[in-house]
């Protein structure tokens, strides 16, 4: 099975000052389409309000979703970098029957001198 190119993102040619990746493992394809819905919605609403992030391409490999995010600002960055852990992000995240434990999320940061 090979990845499959989901939503093409918002990324712009700015260069990135952190970049955050995160996995998510669904147990049906229903949830799966649920969740590409969401993270559709989030695109459009990037490509109307710019915020000093925006989103990698999207792609799946069976019922995992990948996808990323760069950020443009540190002090954004360090202030939200967590967000997903948040109650709003919780409701969101049981809309499509994943909780915390089926996220992988891992932060890169360039620090610039």
């Amino acid at each position: 099975m090979k990845m499959e190119l989901v939503l093409p993102g918002t990324e712009s040619d700015r260069i990135p000052l952190a970049i955050t990746k995160v996995e998510i493992m669904f147990n049906n394809e229903e949830d799966v389409q649920k969740c590409i819905a969401v993270l559709k919605e989030s695109d459009e609403d990037l490509k109307l309000n710019p915020r000093p992030y925006d989103w990698q391409f999207t792609v799946r490999k069976g019922l995992k979703i990948y996808f990323g995010v760069n950020w443009f600002d540190l002090d954004f960055f360090k202030e939200k970098k967590n967000v997903f852990t948040n109650s709003q992000h919780g409701s969101i995240f049981s809309s499509f029957n994943t909780d915390l434990e089926d996220f992988q999320v891992k932060h890169y940061i360039e620090y610039i001198e």
